[in-house]
């Protein structure tokens, strides 16, 4: 039942905008608040529940695109941006609920996302050690490199959407994607470059 509630985030959403309460969610999976609440302990609960379910798709879906050891550190990088803007124009008002509403906000403190970037960190850490057969960067510099690259994309789309639902939209999607693409690779390379680590975008990484 969880998962059919956070999947009506996702239709709630899209019909009624980003401002959506739990009232609305509700209904679109059916159910009472008072059952909505046996699942969930609170607002709090269930955003992290739906932010859960956005990080598991897109690592699935980059993680099933992209080939660590053959790939070049560019073609990584936009096999990973195109996923991400994939979904992000498919549910815009998901993404400003996620990132600008008052539940938003309010789930801020609690250190989830936090958390989930660390375990994204981790996740790639093994996943370059098994494409590589060795530990290919130290894992608190995949740790640093992951906050500043998922902080810088996460500000960047917050201005993007906000744009997006303007009068006249500053960027393109392809635009937007080429931007952080370029951005990412440049944190990468930067970043990697203070400890002693050379790479060359046009190969692969590993």
């Amino acid at each position: 039942m969880r998962a059919d509630i956070v999947d009506a985030v996702f239709r709630t959403t899209k019909k009624l905008g980003p401002e959506i309460s739990m009232d609305d969610i509700a209904r679109e999976a059916i159910a009472g608040k008072p059952k909505l609440y046996r699942h969930f302990s609170g607002k709090t609960d269930l955003y992290n529940a739906v932010l859960d379910h956005v990080t598991e798709t897109l690592w699935t879906q980059i993680v099933g695109r992209a080939d660590l050891a053959q790939d070049s550190v560019s073609q990584i990088i936009q096999h990973g941006v195109a996923e991400y803007l994939d979904m992000l124009t498919e549910e815009p008002n998901l993404f400003i609920w996620l990132t600008q509403s008052g539940i938003a906000k309010q789930a801020a403190p609690d250190g989830h996302a936090i958390a989930g970037i660390r375990q994204i960190a981790q996740r790639l850490d093994i996943a370059l050690h098994d494409a590589g057969g060795r530990q290919v960067i130290e894992p608190r510099i995949v740790e640093l490199l992951a906050f500043s690259i998922l902080g810088m994309a996460a500000a960047a789309t917050d201005w993007w959407l906000s744009a997006e639902h303007s009068a006249t939209p500053p960027m393109t999607p392809g635009d937007f994607a080429t931007y952080l693409s370029r951005a990412i690779e440049t944190i990468v390379g930067r970043g990697i470059s203070l400890h002693g680590i050379t790479i060359d975008p046009a190969r692969p990484f590993i």
